[in-house]
Protein backbone atom coordinates (compact mmCIF):
# COMPACT_ATOMS: atom_id res chain seq x y z
CA UNK A 1 0.00 0.00 0.00
CA UNK A 2 1.39 3.44 -0.84
CA UNK A 3 1.72 6.34 1.61
CA UNK A 4 -1.18 8.31 0.16
CA UNK A 5 -3.52 5.35 0.69
CA UNK A 6 -2.17 4.81 4.19
CA UNK A 7 -2.86 8.48 5.00
CA UNK A 8 -6.45 8.08 3.74
CA UNK A 9 -6.88 5.01 5.95
CA UNK A 10 -5.54 7.02 8.91
CA UNK A 11 -8.06 9.80 8.23
CA UNK A 12 -10.91 7.29 8.11
CA UNK A 13 -9.78 5.86 11.46
CA UNK A 14 -9.49 9.37 12.95
CA UNK A 15 -13.01 10.24 11.74
CA UNK A 16 -14.41 7.05 13.26
CA UNK A 17 -12.66 7.65 16.59
CA UNK A 18 -13.90 11.24 16.55
CA UNK A 19 -17.47 10.14 15.85
CA UNK A 20 -17.30 7.72 18.79
CA UNK A 21 -15.86 10.40 21.11
CA UNK A 22 -18.53 12.92 20.10
CA UNK A 23 -21.32 10.37 20.62
CA UNK A 24 -20.20 9.93 24.24
CA UNK A 25 -19.39 13.60 24.92
CA UNK A 26 -21.48 15.83 27.11
CA UNK A 27 -20.81 19.36 28.32
CA UNK A 28 -18.19 19.44 31.07
CA UNK A 29 -17.69 23.15 31.56
CA UNK A 30 -19.92 26.21 31.54
CA UNK A 31 -18.45 29.37 30.05
CA UNK A 32 -19.40 32.44 32.07
CA UNK A 33 -18.27 36.04 32.29
CA UNK A 34 -17.33 37.95 35.44
CA UNK A 35 -20.99 38.78 36.04
CA UNK A 36 -21.92 35.09 35.97
CA UNK A 37 -23.77 35.21 32.65
CA UNK A 38 -23.75 31.87 30.83
CA UNK A 39 -22.13 32.01 27.37
CA UNK A 40 -22.26 28.31 26.49
CA UNK A 41 -20.55 25.06 27.33
CA UNK A 42 -17.38 23.15 26.48
CA UNK A 43 -17.20 19.40 25.89
CA UNK A 44 -13.64 19.19 27.20
CA UNK A 45 -10.61 21.33 27.93
CA UNK A 46 -9.30 23.32 24.97
CA UNK A 47 -6.26 21.75 23.42
CA UNK A 48 -4.95 19.78 20.50
CA UNK A 49 -3.09 16.62 19.54
CA UNK A 50 -1.13 15.65 16.45
CA UNK A 51 0.72 12.66 15.07
CA UNK A 52 4.34 13.75 14.77
CA UNK A 53 7.54 12.14 13.52
CA UNK A 54 10.19 11.68 16.20
CA UNK A 55 13.07 11.94 13.72
CA UNK A 56 12.88 14.14 10.64
CA UNK A 57 15.93 12.36 9.22
CA UNK A 58 13.98 9.12 8.78
CA UNK A 59 13.08 7.69 5.39
CA UNK A 60 9.38 7.65 6.31
CA UNK A 61 9.46 11.37 7.13
CA UNK A 62 11.28 12.23 3.90
CA UNK A 63 8.84 10.16 1.85
CA UNK A 64 5.91 11.94 3.51
CA UNK A 65 7.46 15.35 2.79
CA UNK A 66 7.61 14.46 -0.91
CA UNK A 67 3.86 13.72 -0.83
CA UNK A 68 2.97 16.84 1.23
CA UNK A 69 1.76 14.64 4.10
CA UNK A 70 3.64 16.62 6.76
CA UNK A 71 3.43 20.29 7.70
CA UNK A 72 5.65 22.65 5.82
CA UNK A 73 6.61 24.39 9.09
CA UNK A 74 9.16 21.68 9.74
CA UNK A 75 7.69 20.39 13.00
CA UNK A 76 7.13 16.90 11.60
CA UNK A 77 3.34 16.83 12.10
CA UNK A 78 1.27 14.67 9.78
CA UNK A 79 -1.32 16.65 7.84
CA UNK A 80 -4.34 14.43 8.40
CA UNK A 81 -7.46 16.20 7.15
CA UNK A 82 -10.02 14.45 9.35
CA UNK A 83 -13.39 16.11 9.93
CA UNK A 84 -12.67 17.10 13.54
CA UNK A 85 -9.32 18.72 12.80
CA UNK A 86 -10.46 22.26 13.61
CA UNK A 87 -12.34 21.47 16.82
CA UNK A 88 -10.74 22.51 20.08
CA UNK A 89 -11.61 19.68 22.49
CA UNK A 90 -8.42 18.04 23.73
CA UNK A 91 -10.01 14.63 24.29
CA UNK A 92 -11.44 14.62 20.78
CA UNK A 93 -8.08 15.56 19.27
CA UNK A 94 -6.36 12.82 21.28
CA UNK A 95 -8.87 10.18 20.14
CA UNK A 96 -8.38 11.14 16.50
CA UNK A 97 -4.58 11.31 16.73
CA UNK A 98 -4.28 7.99 18.55
CA UNK A 99 -6.48 6.22 15.99
CA UNK A 100 -4.50 7.68 13.09
CA UNK A 101 -1.17 6.78 14.73
CA UNK A 102 -2.32 3.20 15.22
CA UNK A 103 -3.09 2.87 11.50
CA UNK A 104 0.21 4.43 10.46
CA UNK A 105 2.14 2.13 12.78
CA UNK A 106 0.26 -0.91 11.46
CA UNK A 107 1.80 -0.09 8.07
CA UNK A 108 5.34 0.08 9.42
CA UNK A 109 5.62 3.81 10.09
CA UNK A 110 6.86 3.45 13.63
CA UNK A 111 8.94 6.57 14.32
CA UNK A 112 5.89 8.50 15.54
CA UNK A 113 4.60 10.08 18.73
CA UNK A 114 1.53 12.01 19.84
CA UNK A 115 2.27 15.68 20.41
CA UNK A 116 -0.51 17.16 22.52
CA UNK A 117 -1.14 20.24 24.58
CA UNK A 118 -3.86 21.93 26.56
CA UNK A 119 -4.48 25.62 25.92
Amino acid sequence: MNLADIAIEAVVAANKAGDEWMAKASPKYVVTDDAGSNHGTLLDLCGNAHVQFRDKRSKNYKDCVKLDLVRKSGNGVFELEHKYRHRQEHGLAMACAEAAKKVLESHGITDLRIWSYID
